[in-house]
């Protein structure tokens, strides 16, 4: 599981959701759809770019939100 958690940097910090992926750049994205207690997550991540880390955009429920700074590489 920490290799998963790794590699698609998805992880819950206590109430938080924190998503900081570190993928091949050959992976045109990816989709996880996560249950934690009476949250249901459903989350898209696309990479066009064929990049391996770092967030553009995040948009929740349709609304973009403001980017997060930079974090470091993987």
């Amino acid at each position: 599981m920490a290799g998963l958690e790794s590699i698609l940097g998805f992880r819950l910090r206590g109430a938080a959701l924190v998503i900081d992926p570190c993928v091949p750049t050959s992976w045109p994205g990816f989709e996880i759809v996560f249950q934690y207690h009476s949250a249901h997550y459903e989350t898209a991540v696309e990479n066009p770019s064929g990049v391996s880390h770092g967030v553009t955009q995040i948009v929740l429920d349709g609304e973009p939100l403001q980017t997060p700074p930079p974090r470091s590489s993987c």
